[in-house]
């Protein structure tokens, strides 16, 4: 969260909301409640979004084995098109995945 607070101020992570052990449903109706967009690399918030619409935004990070700067460089890299998949009540679910290595 520190690494995008400053093209994300009102980011939170799970733990600061008091949800670090919470189930799935209970952090989904959180962000919807407070209009949070969700990052997750968890394909069950996807599946979530499809079947209960928006809100919230999921924002599906499909990289593995990412860290935590390689994660907020992918997040910056996609801030255009994230805040426009806010904006856009018909868009559920953004995947971002890693760019693909050229031979």
């Amino acid at each position: 969260v520190a690494r995008v607070a400053d093209i994300w101020p009102e980011s939170c992570h799970t733990s600061q909301l008091g949800l670090a052990t919470a189930d799935d449903a209970t952090v989904w109706t959180m962000a919807r409640q407070g209009d949070y967009a969700i990052v997750t690399k968890d394909a069950d918030f996807a599946a979530l979004s499809m079947r209960f619409g928006r809100p919230p935004l999921v924002v599906w990070v499909k990289v593995p084995n990412s860290d935590v700067d390689s994660l907020a460089a992918l997040l910056r890299a996609h801030e255009v098109g994230l805040r426009g998949a806010h904006a856009d009540a018909s868009v559920r679910v953004v995947e971002i995945t890693a760019p693909s290595a050229r031979a």
